[in-house]
């Protein structure tokens, strides 16, 4: 039981990240992580070149990493409140 509670909260995590995605970015991480679309198929479903679809992927991840690392300083800011 713990570890499905685990892994639900962490499913609402990337929701939460995925959801301040802009639309375009949270397209093609969707299709690449959840479908398991290659690069051609993604291009081919958005009508864009692979090439743009690499593109978006490179800055859908960096994205991600930022709202994470944002999450992670709040967080750690909260956790460094002095004790009384």
């Amino acid at each position: 039981p713990e570890q499905s509670a685990l892994e639900g909260e962490q499913h609402d995590e990337i929701q939460r990240y995925l959801q301040r995605l802009p639309a375009k970015y949270r397209a093609v991480i969707v299709l690449r992580y959840w479908y398991d679309l290659s690069y051609e198929e993604i291009a081919s479903a958005l009508k864009l070149t692979p090439a743009l679809v690499k593109a978006r992927l490179h800055r859908a991840r960096e994205l991600l990493a930022r709202y994470m690392q944002q999450e992670d300083t709040k967080e750690g800011a909260v956790n460094a409140l002095p004790r009384r």
